[in-house]
């Protein structure tokens, strides 16, 4: 396989979930994020899906 130099990229991913955020550190732990927070970071994104009732929106960064 050959690797480009402008391979694509997130530094950061949104989980939609109804949980809370020990859950979440918990199904991420072996990616070892830098951070996790809950809410959008920058504002909800215009294509987000609107959440469920009991849905909350959580931020997985690496730095």
């Amino acid at each position: 396989m050959e690797i480009e130099d402008d391979l694509i990229f997130s530094e950061r991913v949104y989980i939609l979930a109804d949980s809370n955020i020990s859950e979440i550190t918990e199904w991420v732990e072996l990616l070892q994020p830098t951070e996790i927070d809950e809410g959008y970071i920058f504002g909800k994104p215009p294509l987000a899906p609107e959440l469920r009732a009991d849905y909350q929106v959580f931020s997985v960064w690496w730095d």
